[in-house]
């Protein structure tokens, strides 16, 4: 057993087996990352707003997961192949600066092409970081560390922000087909939902809207707990009272309703 390890550390301290290695590790390291940022939002997604049984829930959260930690390791193996063809093939051992645009061209268009909802959400938030990367950056001193992120100009900021708003509110009034089926959903829940017609009993909020709004709350604590396992405890804990609180909310919100019907009944 002992010369099986020596001969195994002595194979991956051998730096001719360096590049083959580093796939193997980034491989491993997508598909663990994959797997621990899909999984906790499956999860809560699933719970809150998933229909079917549990075992139907339960299925689409790890469907979920595996799709995107697996799509992940295989882009990050299809992309450190491609780099390493390049340079030794056409670069003489060199890499190049427009090698890393075309092996990651080439994984994005074999692993994230079909559109699926994971491989959009992935490319979308993708997507707004490189539109992120062309504002200018705020001043910093020459002593700015080189490697440390410089943030974005604060008034490049915020013309980006109103640009975007504008842009997004302007296309959910007159091209709403033309965005995100679950971006329209939230859109018209809070800005179209009960516009009008609204009456004094429905327009407070009560103990139902209320535990809605924990219940969101206590999911964003959930979502964080992306620690795993070391908040395995506390996360499991969040999701039996996000449970609970879903119960009571969807209680309260069916007798809710029962009022304001008899509510505006009585108007009439």
């Amino acid at each position: 057993m002992s010369d099986l390890r020596l001969a195994l550390t002595q194979s991956l301290l051998d730096p001719a087996n360096h590049a083959i290695l580093s796939i193997i590790k980034g491989a491993r390291n997508g598909l663990v990352y994959g797997a621990k940022i899909r999984f906790p939002h499956a999860l809560v997604m699933v719970t809150l707003f998933g229909s079917g049984t549990p075992r139907d829930k339960w299925k689409k959260i790890i469907t979920a997961t595996r799709q995107h930690a697996m799509r992940l390791a295989l882009y990050v193996m299809i992309y450190k192949t491609t780099l390493m063809v390049i340079r030794d093939l056409f670069r003489d051992g060199k890499q190049a600066s427009i090698d890393p645009f075309l092996a990651g061209m080439i994984g994005g268009w074999y692993m994230f092409g079909e559109r699926t909802p994971v491989n959009e959400q992935i490319v979308l938030y993708c997507v707004s970081r490189c539109v992120a990367a062309l504002l200018p950056r705020a001043r910093v001193p020459k002593d700015y560390p080189t490697n440390k992120v410089v943030p974005i100009d604060n008034t490049a900021h915020q013309l980006f922000a109103a640009l975007t708003w504008g842009s997004v509110m302007w296309l959910f009034v007159n091209k709403r087909h033309r965005l995100n089926g679950g971006l329209v959903s939230s859109m018209d829940c809070v800005y179209s939902k009960r516009e009008t017609n609204e009456q004094t009993c429905t327009f407070f909020p009560t103990s139902g809207t209320v535990s809605e709004t924990l219940y969101g709350t206590m999911y964003r604590e959930c979502k964080c707990a992306s620690g795993w396992p070391n908040r395995v405890s506390e996360f499991i804990l969040s999701f039996r009272t996000l449970s609970y609180m879903r119960t009571v909310w969807a209680c309260e919100y069916t007798r809710q309703g029962k009022e304001d019907k008899a509510c505006l009944d009585g108007k009439r």
